[in-house]
Protein backbone atom coordinates (compact mmCIF):
# COMPACT_ATOMS: atom_id res chain seq x y z
CA UNK A 1 0.00 0.00 0.00
CA UNK A 2 2.92 2.34 0.52
CA UNK A 3 4.41 1.69 -2.90
CA UNK A 4 1.10 2.41 -4.20
CA UNK A 5 0.80 5.77 -1.85
CA UNK A 6 3.93 7.08 -3.15
CA UNK A 7 3.00 6.45 -6.87
CA UNK A 8 -0.25 8.29 -6.32
CA UNK A 9 1.70 11.24 -4.80
CA UNK A 10 4.22 11.19 -7.78
CA UNK A 11 1.57 10.95 -10.45
CA UNK A 12 -0.43 14.12 -8.46
CA UNK A 13 2.92 15.71 -9.09
CA UNK A 14 3.84 14.38 -12.37
CA UNK A 15 0.36 16.13 -13.88
CA UNK A 16 1.16 19.41 -11.79
CA UNK A 17 4.37 19.77 -13.69
CA UNK A 18 2.55 19.08 -16.59
CA UNK A 19 -0.07 21.70 -16.55
CA UNK A 20 2.32 24.29 -15.46
CA UNK A 21 4.10 23.48 -18.64
CA UNK A 22 1.34 24.10 -20.72
CA UNK A 23 0.23 26.90 -18.71
CA UNK A 24 3.10 28.85 -20.09
CA UNK A 25 3.20 27.37 -23.53
CA UNK A 26 2.19 31.14 -25.70
CA UNK A 27 -1.03 29.29 -26.96
CA UNK A 28 -2.42 29.61 -23.49
CA UNK A 29 -1.35 32.82 -22.25
CA UNK A 30 -4.37 34.09 -22.46
CA UNK A 31 -5.97 31.37 -20.08
CA UNK A 32 -2.76 31.74 -18.12
CA UNK A 33 -3.40 35.69 -17.39
CA UNK A 34 -7.46 35.28 -16.35
CA UNK A 35 -6.38 32.68 -13.72
CA UNK A 36 -3.66 35.42 -12.62
CA UNK A 37 -0.17 33.53 -13.92
CA UNK A 38 2.13 35.61 -15.55
CA UNK A 39 5.05 34.96 -17.13
CA UNK A 40 8.19 36.84 -16.40
CA UNK A 41 8.56 39.76 -19.10
CA UNK A 42 11.97 38.34 -20.00
CA UNK A 43 11.48 35.82 -23.17
CA UNK A 44 12.02 38.02 -26.49
CA UNK A 45 13.79 36.98 -29.79
CA UNK A 46 17.72 37.22 -29.82
CA UNK A 47 18.74 39.60 -32.55
CA UNK A 48 22.09 40.03 -33.84
CA UNK A 49 22.90 42.31 -36.44
CA UNK A 50 19.01 43.52 -36.77
CA UNK A 51 17.75 39.72 -37.90
CA UNK A 52 16.03 37.58 -36.04
CA UNK A 53 17.80 34.53 -34.93
CA UNK A 54 15.26 32.68 -32.84
CA UNK A 55 12.67 33.25 -30.25
CA UNK A 56 15.08 31.35 -27.70
CA UNK A 57 16.42 34.16 -25.39
CA UNK A 58 16.54 37.97 -24.61
CA UNK A 59 19.45 40.01 -25.57
CA UNK A 60 19.53 41.47 -22.33
CA UNK A 61 22.13 39.29 -20.09
CA UNK A 62 20.11 39.35 -17.23
CA UNK A 63 17.01 38.72 -18.64
CA UNK A 64 18.66 35.63 -20.58
CA UNK A 65 19.89 34.30 -17.20
CA UNK A 66 16.95 34.82 -15.68
CA UNK A 67 15.04 32.54 -18.56
CA UNK A 68 17.49 30.08 -18.61
CA UNK A 69 17.59 29.73 -15.08
CA UNK A 70 13.61 29.03 -15.48
CA UNK A 71 14.03 26.56 -17.97
CA UNK A 72 16.98 24.48 -15.98
CA UNK A 73 14.95 24.16 -13.10
CA UNK A 74 11.67 23.26 -15.11
CA UNK A 75 13.28 20.48 -16.99
CA UNK A 76 15.15 19.47 -13.60
CA UNK A 77 12.32 18.83 -12.07
CA UNK A 78 10.87 17.03 -14.85
CA UNK A 79 12.86 14.47 -14.98
CA UNK A 80 12.69 14.24 -11.33
CA UNK A 81 9.73 13.21 -10.94
CA UNK A 82 10.28 11.06 -13.86
CA UNK A 83 13.11 9.36 -12.10
CA UNK A 84 10.97 8.91 -8.57
CA UNK A 85 8.06 7.38 -10.75
CA UNK A 86 10.47 4.97 -12.18
CA UNK A 87 12.31 4.29 -8.73
CA UNK A 88 8.90 3.56 -7.58
CA UNK A 89 7.64 1.00 -10.32
CA UNK A 90 11.19 -0.68 -10.57
CA UNK A 91 11.01 -1.44 -6.81
CA UNK A 92 7.15 -3.60 -7.36
CA UNK A 93 8.44 -5.23 -10.36
CA UNK A 94 12.56 -6.43 -9.50
CA UNK A 95 13.46 -8.08 -6.77
CA UNK A 96 15.91 -6.18 -3.95
CA UNK A 97 18.24 -7.41 -1.14
CA UNK A 98 16.24 -6.93 2.49
CA UNK A 99 16.70 -2.98 3.98
CA UNK A 100 16.90 -1.46 0.88
CA UNK A 101 13.63 -0.55 -0.38
CA UNK A 102 12.46 1.42 2.51
CA UNK A 103 15.59 3.69 2.06
CA UNK A 104 14.93 4.35 -1.65
CA UNK A 105 11.13 5.52 -1.12
CA UNK A 106 11.94 7.81 1.64
CA UNK A 107 15.02 9.32 0.00
CA UNK A 108 13.84 9.26 -3.30
CA UNK A 109 10.64 11.27 -2.09
CA UNK A 110 12.36 13.84 -0.18
CA UNK A 111 14.91 14.07 -3.41
CA UNK A 112 12.59 14.79 -6.32
CA UNK A 113 10.20 16.85 -3.83
CA UNK A 114 12.81 19.22 -2.92
CA UNK A 115 14.02 19.40 -6.48
CA UNK A 116 10.39 20.59 -7.76
CA UNK A 117 9.98 22.66 -4.30
CA UNK A 118 13.08 24.34 -4.61
CA UNK A 119 13.01 24.76 -8.65
CA UNK A 120 9.82 25.79 -9.25
CA UNK A 121 9.30 28.19 -6.40
CA UNK A 122 12.84 29.72 -7.15
CA UNK A 123 12.42 29.87 -10.86
CA UNK A 124 9.29 31.21 -10.65
CA UNK A 125 7.99 33.09 -7.97
CA UNK A 126 10.41 33.33 -4.94
CA UNK A 127 13.99 33.97 -5.40
CA UNK A 128 15.68 32.99 -2.52
CA UNK A 129 18.69 31.79 -1.87
CA UNK A 130 17.58 28.60 0.65
CA UNK A 131 15.31 27.57 -2.15
CA UNK A 132 18.34 26.96 -4.62
CA UNK A 133 19.67 25.11 -1.97
CA UNK A 134 16.70 22.77 -1.70
CA UNK A 135 16.98 22.44 -5.22
CA UNK A 136 20.35 21.12 -4.82
CA UNK A 137 20.16 19.12 -1.86
CA UNK A 138 17.35 17.13 -3.78
CA UNK A 139 19.22 16.41 -6.47
CA UNK A 140 21.88 14.55 -4.21
CA UNK A 141 19.12 13.17 -2.21
CA UNK A 142 18.18 11.16 -5.60
CA UNK A 143 21.63 10.82 -6.64
CA UNK A 144 21.81 8.88 -3.32
CA UNK A 145 18.39 6.86 -3.73
CA UNK A 146 20.07 5.65 -7.07
CA UNK A 147 23.19 4.32 -5.44
CA UNK A 148 20.91 2.67 -2.77
CA UNK A 149 19.06 1.05 -6.20
CA UNK A 150 22.22 -0.05 -7.70
CA UNK A 151 23.19 -1.76 -4.08
CA UNK A 152 20.28 -3.35 -3.37
CA UNK A 153 18.62 -4.53 -6.55
CA UNK A 154 18.98 -8.55 -7.57
CA UNK A 155 20.76 -9.56 -10.76
CA UNK A 156 19.71 -12.96 -11.04
CA UNK A 157 16.55 -14.82 -10.50
CA UNK A 158 15.52 -17.20 -7.57
CA UNK A 159 16.78 -20.23 -10.27
CA UNK A 160 20.29 -18.44 -9.80
CA UNK A 161 20.09 -17.36 -13.58
CA UNK A 162 20.78 -14.06 -14.83
CA UNK A 163 17.97 -11.70 -15.11
CA UNK A 164 18.72 -9.76 -18.23
CA UNK A 165 16.12 -6.77 -17.37
CA UNK A 166 17.36 -6.28 -14.37
CA UNK A 167 21.07 -5.89 -15.35
CA UNK A 168 20.17 -3.53 -18.20
CA UNK A 169 18.24 -1.34 -15.34
CA UNK A 170 21.55 -1.75 -13.20
CA UNK A 171 23.47 -0.77 -15.90
CA UNK A 172 20.91 2.15 -16.68
CA UNK A 173 20.96 3.30 -12.85
CA UNK A 174 24.85 3.47 -13.36
CA UNK A 175 24.80 5.16 -16.23
CA UNK A 176 22.49 8.06 -14.68
CA UNK A 177 24.77 8.37 -11.44
CA UNK A 178 27.73 8.78 -13.68
CA UNK A 179 26.21 11.16 -16.04
CA UNK A 180 25.05 13.38 -13.07
CA UNK A 181 28.32 14.03 -12.21
CA UNK A 182 28.71 15.70 -15.34
CA UNK A 183 25.57 17.82 -15.32
CA UNK A 184 26.82 18.70 -11.02
CA UNK A 185 30.59 19.65 -12.83
CA UNK A 186 28.60 22.22 -15.32
CA UNK A 187 26.34 23.37 -12.04
CA UNK A 188 29.14 23.84 -9.69
CA UNK A 189 31.03 26.12 -12.09
CA UNK A 190 28.59 27.49 -13.09
CA UNK A 191 28.84 29.73 -9.88
CA UNK A 192 32.51 30.42 -10.59
CA UNK A 193 32.33 31.51 -13.87
CA UNK A 194 31.45 29.86 -16.41
CA UNK A 195 27.91 30.41 -16.73
CA UNK A 196 28.87 33.71 -18.96
CA UNK A 197 30.45 31.46 -21.32
CA UNK A 198 27.40 28.70 -21.45
CA UNK A 199 25.19 31.63 -21.85
CA UNK A 200 27.16 33.33 -25.02
CA UNK A 201 27.71 30.05 -26.05
CA UNK A 202 24.07 29.32 -26.46
CA UNK A 203 23.23 32.49 -28.34
CA UNK A 204 25.90 31.63 -30.57
CA UNK A 205 24.94 28.57 -31.33
CA UNK A 206 21.83 29.78 -33.04
CA UNK A 207 23.59 31.53 -35.47
CA UNK A 208 25.45 28.28 -35.97
CA UNK A 209 25.34 25.28 -34.23
CA UNK A 210 29.22 25.23 -34.98
CA UNK A 211 30.28 27.70 -33.37
CA UNK A 212 29.07 26.00 -30.20
CA UNK A 213 30.40 22.84 -30.59
CA UNK A 214 33.46 24.32 -30.40
CA UNK A 215 33.41 25.49 -26.52
CA UNK A 216 34.24 23.15 -23.91
CA UNK A 217 31.41 23.48 -21.60
CA UNK A 218 28.48 23.70 -24.39
CA UNK A 219 29.92 20.27 -25.06
CA UNK A 220 29.70 19.15 -21.77
CA UNK A 221 25.80 20.36 -21.38
CA UNK A 222 25.14 18.41 -24.56
CA UNK A 223 26.89 14.99 -23.28
CA UNK A 224 25.11 15.70 -19.59
CA UNK A 225 21.69 16.30 -21.72
CA UNK A 226 21.74 13.55 -24.01
CA UNK A 227 23.31 10.75 -21.97
CA UNK A 228 20.36 11.58 -19.14
CA UNK A 229 17.61 11.22 -21.50
CA UNK A 230 18.76 8.09 -23.12
CA UNK A 231 20.14 6.11 -19.68
CA UNK A 232 16.28 7.27 -17.98
CA UNK A 233 14.43 6.18 -21.27
CA UNK A 234 16.44 3.04 -21.54
CA UNK A 235 15.64 2.40 -17.82
CA UNK A 236 12.00 2.98 -18.44
CA UNK A 237 11.88 0.81 -21.39
CA UNK A 238 13.14 -2.21 -19.86
CA UNK A 239 11.10 -1.70 -16.52
CA UNK A 240 7.89 -1.44 -18.50
CA UNK A 241 9.39 -4.95 -19.94
CA UNK A 242 9.60 -7.06 -16.41
CA UNK A 243 6.29 -5.01 -15.45
CA UNK A 244 4.63 -6.51 -18.43
CA UNK A 245 6.50 -9.98 -17.84
CA UNK A 246 8.36 -10.77 -21.07
CA UNK A 247 9.43 -13.85 -21.46
CA UNK A 248 13.27 -13.28 -20.89
CA UNK A 249 14.85 -16.80 -21.00
CA UNK A 250 14.33 -17.55 -24.46
CA UNK A 251 17.73 -17.37 -26.04
CA UNK A 252 16.50 -15.08 -28.81
CA UNK A 253 15.34 -12.44 -25.71
CA UNK A 254 18.05 -12.86 -24.15
CA UNK A 255 20.51 -11.99 -27.20
CA UNK A 256 17.72 -8.57 -27.86
CA UNK A 257 18.34 -7.99 -23.86
CA UNK A 258 22.29 -8.19 -23.84
CA UNK A 259 22.44 -6.23 -27.50
CA UNK A 260 20.27 -3.66 -25.39
CA UNK A 261 22.41 -3.55 -22.89
CA UNK A 262 25.42 -3.12 -25.11
CA UNK A 263 23.89 -0.64 -27.47
CA UNK A 264 22.69 1.90 -24.26
CA UNK A 265 26.37 1.32 -22.73
CA UNK A 266 28.33 2.32 -25.49
CA UNK A 267 25.43 5.25 -26.75
CA UNK A 268 25.78 6.55 -23.15
CA UNK A 269 29.80 6.54 -23.12
CA UNK A 270 29.67 7.98 -26.76
CA UNK A 271 27.65 11.19 -25.06
CA UNK A 272 30.23 11.39 -22.60
CA UNK A 273 32.70 11.54 -25.81
CA UNK A 274 31.35 14.67 -26.58
CA UNK A 275 32.67 16.78 -24.09
CA UNK A 276 35.89 15.70 -24.66
CA UNK A 277 36.06 15.00 -28.39
CA UNK A 278 32.99 16.69 -30.06
CA UNK A 279 30.90 15.97 -32.69
CA UNK A 280 33.34 13.17 -33.70
CA UNK A 281 31.63 11.09 -31.15
CA UNK A 282 28.34 11.19 -33.37
CA UNK A 283 30.29 8.45 -35.42
CA UNK A 284 29.75 5.98 -32.05
CA UNK A 285 26.02 7.54 -30.98
CA UNK A 286 23.92 7.12 -33.85
CA UNK A 287 25.06 3.51 -34.69
CA UNK A 288 24.68 2.50 -30.70
CA UNK A 289 21.45 4.45 -30.49
CA UNK A 290 19.86 2.64 -33.71
CA UNK A 291 21.22 -0.62 -31.85
CA UNK A 292 19.35 -0.11 -28.54
CA UNK A 293 16.33 0.84 -30.45
CA UNK A 294 16.40 -2.05 -33.16
CA UNK A 295 16.76 -4.29 -29.97
CA UNK A 296 14.19 -3.06 -27.83
CA UNK A 297 12.01 -2.39 -30.62
CA UNK A 298 12.31 -5.59 -31.98
CA UNK A 299 11.59 -7.17 -28.72
CA UNK A 300 8.32 -5.14 -27.91
CA UNK A 301 7.18 -6.19 -31.78
CA UNK A 302 8.02 -9.96 -30.79
CA UNK A 303 6.15 -9.46 -27.83
CA UNK A 304 2.88 -7.66 -29.42
CA UNK A 305 2.71 -10.79 -31.47
CA UNK A 306 2.08 -12.88 -28.75
CA UNK A 307 -0.24 -10.89 -26.83
CA UNK A 308 -2.47 -10.10 -29.58
CA UNK A 309 -2.28 -13.68 -30.62
CA UNK A 310 -6.33 -15.01 -30.73
CA UNK A 311 -7.76 -11.72 -29.57
CA UNK A 312 -10.96 -11.80 -31.10
CA UNK A 313 -13.06 -8.48 -31.12
CA UNK A 314 -13.47 -5.19 -29.49
CA UNK A 315 -13.54 -7.24 -25.30
CA UNK A 316 -10.95 -9.51 -25.71
CA UNK A 317 -8.25 -6.44 -27.07
CA UNK A 318 -9.39 -4.51 -24.03
CA UNK A 319 -7.86 -7.37 -21.71
CA UNK A 320 -4.27 -6.90 -23.38
CA UNK A 321 -4.65 -3.45 -23.98
CA UNK A 322 -1.62 -2.20 -21.24
CA UNK A 323 0.60 -4.82 -23.52
CA UNK A 324 -1.08 -3.55 -27.07
CA UNK A 325 -0.17 0.02 -25.75
CA UNK A 326 3.28 -0.08 -24.45
CA UNK A 327 4.78 -2.31 -27.15
CA UNK A 328 3.74 0.08 -29.73
CA UNK A 329 4.82 2.87 -27.76
CA UNK A 330 8.27 1.22 -27.61
CA UNK A 331 8.17 0.35 -31.38
CA UNK A 332 6.89 3.88 -32.42
CA UNK A 333 10.23 5.23 -31.38
CA UNK A 334 11.42 4.29 -34.81
CA UNK A 335 8.91 6.24 -36.96
CA UNK A 336 8.50 9.26 -34.68
CA UNK A 337 12.29 8.87 -33.36
CA UNK A 338 14.97 7.64 -35.54
CA UNK A 339 14.12 7.71 -38.77
CA UNK A 340 13.28 11.79 -39.05
CA UNK A 341 16.71 11.83 -37.06
CA UNK A 342 18.65 9.58 -39.21
CA UNK A 343 17.17 11.78 -42.07
CA UNK A 344 18.23 15.32 -40.24
CA UNK A 345 22.09 13.63 -39.50
CA UNK A 346 22.28 12.72 -43.61
CA UNK A 347 21.02 15.87 -44.42
CA UNK A 348 22.70 18.24 -41.93
CA UNK A 349 25.19 19.69 -44.14
CA UNK A 350 24.66 18.13 -47.60
CA UNK A 351 21.40 18.43 -49.26
CA UNK A 352 21.09 14.38 -49.90
CA UNK A 353 17.60 14.08 -48.77
CA UNK A 354 16.18 17.43 -47.61
CA UNK A 355 16.68 20.28 -49.69
CA UNK A 356 18.58 22.29 -49.03
CA UNK A 357 21.02 21.03 -46.69
CA UNK A 358 19.51 21.54 -42.73
CA UNK A 359 21.94 23.72 -41.57
CA UNK A 360 21.49 26.22 -44.47
CA UNK A 361 20.99 29.69 -43.25
CA UNK A 362 17.67 30.19 -44.75
CA UNK A 363 15.95 27.82 -42.26
CA UNK A 364 18.22 28.62 -39.20
CA UNK A 365 15.61 28.37 -37.07
CA UNK A 366 15.03 24.54 -37.74
CA UNK A 367 17.76 22.52 -36.24
CA UNK A 368 16.73 24.57 -33.30
CA UNK A 369 13.37 23.34 -33.47
CA UNK A 370 14.42 19.76 -34.11
CA UNK A 371 16.51 19.47 -31.75
CA UNK A 372 14.20 20.66 -28.96
CA UNK A 373 11.57 18.62 -30.60
CA UNK A 374 13.75 15.77 -31.01
CA UNK A 375 14.14 15.12 -26.88
CA UNK A 376 10.72 16.29 -26.32
CA UNK A 377 9.26 13.28 -27.99
CA UNK A 378 10.99 10.74 -26.66
CA UNK A 379 10.41 12.18 -23.34
CA UNK A 380 6.66 12.18 -24.54
CA UNK A 381 6.39 8.65 -24.85
CA UNK A 382 8.84 7.63 -22.08
CA UNK A 383 6.14 9.54 -20.72
CA UNK A 384 3.01 8.19 -21.62
CA UNK A 385 4.67 4.62 -20.55
CA UNK A 386 4.85 5.08 -17.58
CA UNK A 387 1.57 6.97 -17.53
CA UNK A 388 -0.90 4.00 -18.66
CA UNK A 389 1.49 1.28 -16.16
CA UNK A 390 0.76 3.97 -13.67
CA UNK A 391 -3.40 4.08 -14.31
CA UNK A 392 -3.36 -0.09 -14.79
CA UNK A 393 -1.40 -0.17 -11.29
CA UNK A 394 -3.55 2.25 -9.37
CA UNK A 395 -7.06 2.10 -10.96
CA UNK A 396 -6.90 -1.09 -13.71
CA UNK A 397 -10.72 -1.94 -15.32
CA UNK A 398 -12.58 -0.48 -18.44
CA UNK A 399 -12.17 2.78 -18.08
CA UNK A 400 -8.65 2.36 -17.52
CA UNK A 401 -8.01 0.63 -20.74
CA UNK A 402 -10.15 3.31 -22.54
CA UNK A 403 -7.37 5.71 -21.08
CA UNK A 404 -4.42 3.56 -22.22
CA UNK A 405 -5.73 3.85 -25.96
CA UNK A 406 -6.70 7.05 -26.11
CA UNK A 407 -3.24 7.61 -24.56
CA UNK A 408 -1.09 6.11 -26.70
CA UNK A 409 -3.17 6.50 -29.88
CA UNK A 410 -3.14 10.84 -29.17
CA UNK A 411 0.78 10.46 -28.30
CA UNK A 412 1.32 8.01 -31.40
CA UNK A 413 -0.64 11.24 -33.53
CA UNK A 414 1.11 14.07 -31.80
CA UNK A 415 4.77 12.47 -31.83
CA UNK A 416 4.92 11.58 -35.21
CA UNK A 417 2.63 14.42 -36.93
CA UNK A 418 4.79 16.87 -35.11
CA UNK A 419 7.84 15.62 -37.41
CA UNK A 420 6.57 16.99 -40.55
CA UNK A 421 6.60 20.65 -38.84
CA UNK A 422 9.89 19.86 -37.09
CA UNK A 423 11.72 19.22 -40.60
CA UNK A 424 9.79 22.00 -42.97
CA UNK A 425 9.36 21.05 -46.54
CA UNK A 426 9.65 24.48 -47.72
CA UNK A 427 12.59 26.73 -47.24
CA UNK A 428 11.96 29.91 -45.15
CA UNK A 429 13.00 32.32 -43.16
CA UNK A 430 12.48 32.15 -39.31
CA UNK A 431 8.56 33.15 -38.16
CA UNK A 432 8.23 34.06 -34.44
CA UNK A 433 5.65 31.14 -33.13
CA UNK A 434 3.78 29.72 -36.22
CA UNK A 435 0.98 28.19 -34.62
CA UNK A 436 -1.47 28.61 -37.84
CA UNK A 437 1.24 26.05 -39.66
CA UNK A 438 -1.15 23.22 -41.09
CA UNK A 439 0.17 20.17 -39.21
CA UNK A 440 0.24 22.07 -35.61
CA UNK A 441 -3.75 22.47 -36.27
CA UNK A 442 -5.06 19.63 -37.41
CA UNK A 443 -3.26 17.06 -36.13
CA UNK A 444 -0.80 18.15 -33.37
CA UNK A 445 -2.82 20.77 -31.30
CA UNK A 446 -5.78 18.58 -31.28
CA UNK A 447 -4.15 15.52 -30.61
CA UNK A 448 -2.21 16.95 -27.25
CA UNK A 449 -5.82 17.86 -26.52
CA UNK A 450 -7.17 14.34 -26.77
CA UNK A 451 -3.54 13.57 -24.96
CA UNK A 452 -4.38 16.52 -22.13
CA UNK A 453 -8.23 15.10 -21.39
CA UNK A 454 -6.74 11.50 -20.90
CA UNK A 455 -4.76 12.11 -18.52
CA UNK A 456 -6.83 14.10 -16.88
CA UNK A 457 -9.72 11.64 -17.08
CA UNK A 458 -7.06 9.03 -15.73
CA UNK A 459 -5.13 10.81 -13.54
CA UNK A 460 -9.29 11.59 -11.66
CA UNK A 461 -10.05 8.10 -12.27
CA UNK A 462 -6.47 6.68 -10.22
CA UNK A 463 -7.33 9.22 -7.54
CA UNK A 464 -10.92 8.28 -7.10
CA UNK A 465 -9.57 4.28 -6.95
CA UNK A 466 -6.66 5.26 -4.31
CA UNK A 467 -9.26 7.08 -2.13
CA UNK A 468 -11.48 3.88 -2.13
CA UNK A 469 -8.99 1.92 -1.35
CA UNK A 470 -7.67 4.04 1.70
CA UNK A 471 -11.24 3.99 2.59
CA UNK A 472 -11.11 8.19 2.27
CA UNK A 473 -14.61 7.97 0.53
CA UNK A 474 -17.58 5.25 0.54
CA UNK A 475 -16.84 2.58 -1.92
Amino acid sequence: MAQKGLMMLALTVGVFLAGWGVLLSPPMETLARSLGIVKPDDIRMSIVDGQVVAEICNADPQLCRNYLARLTFLYHSVFAVLVAMTLYLATGVFSFRNGYVGPIYIIGTAGYLMVITGGIVYGYLLKDAFLHGVFIAGLAFLFTAGLLFSFGVKLRSEKGQIDWLALNVFVSALLLLATSIIGAWIGANEMAGIGEVLRATKMLARIDPDLGEEVFVWRAMTAHQHAMVAALGAAIVFTAFKYLRIESEEKLSKALLAGGLVGQFVMVSACWAVWPYGKIAHLAITPAAIGLIFFTAFLAGLELKKALAGVKGWSQLINVMKHFSIYLLVVWVWPSVAIPGALVAISLRKPIILQPEFRNPIWDWAEVAYNIGHWHVLLLLYAATLFIIYVDVLAGGKLGSFVTLTTMLSTIAASTAINFYMIPSNPAPYIPNPYNDVTLATIVEPSLILLSTSVAVGYIYSLYSMLRQYKLIPG
